[in-house]
């Protein structure tokens, strides 16, 4: 990878051809990937004292992302949600530039390899009630209409789904906040939102 290989043409190609007419995105996805990408490089020059326009590729490396990522959930307050729709618009760009120049597939790949940070489970708590005093846990595959998609059924812990058995509390909470997850680039407004399956709960009739 050539060591002065600027942001600015990547950048440019990204958004011009990869979310645009590759992937055909909607106007508010690719202002919330802009968006991601431009709070990240005004941390990478920040913290590189550098000015935005003289970034090259290699200043974003995978220890520079971490830490672009530990000040949004620190600093910023940014809910883990937020933190990996932040994170999917980045690996995004990467994945452009991997295919773009592969001399630069190794900074690339070490970025993609930074695992979207899951939500914390609460302990050992009882399950909640729902209104005619049953426990609000255990449903099957049915029940929830995510559970049975192909590249959802195979994550681990929510497994069952494709065996048609009762989900663990943690099946369920990882299948609606995944949904939840791969929505928002087409629906910013889930970004600040907490998502869990009580907000069905509590929307029940």
């Amino acid at each position: 990878m050539s060591e002065h290989l600027l942001l600015a043409p990547l950048l440019e190609s990204y958004f011009r051809r990869r979310l645009t007419k590759q992937r055909n995105a909607t106007p508010a996805t690719v202002a919330s990937y802009r968006d991601a990408l431009r709070m990240l490089i005004i941390f990478a020059a920040t913290r590189l004292a550098k000015k935005p326009a003289a970034l090259a590729l290699e200043d974003l490396d995978r220890d520079l992302v971490l830490a672009f990522l530990y000040e949004l959930e620190e600093k910023r307050k940014n809910v883990i949600a937020t933190r990996n729709a932040r994170l999917a618009a980045i690996q995004s760009f990467f994945h452009h530039v991997a295919a773009a120049d592969p001399a630069s597939f190794g900074v690339a790949q070490r970025v993609l390899t930074i695992p979207i940070k899951r939500a914390h489970i609460e302990g050992d708590t009882p399950p909640h009630q729902g209104r005619s005093g049953r426990p609000y846990c255990g449903p099957r595959s049915e029940d929830v209409p995510w559970a049975t998609r192909p590249n959802v059924s195979t994550v681990s812990g929510t497994d069952r789904a494709a065996r048609n058995e009762r989900l663990t509390r943690f099946g369920v909470t990882h299948i609606v906040r995944r949904a939840a997850t791969e929505a928002m680039p087409t629906r910013p407004a889930l970004v600040d939102k907490p998502i869990s399956p009580h907000i069905f709960r509590h929307s029940l009739p």
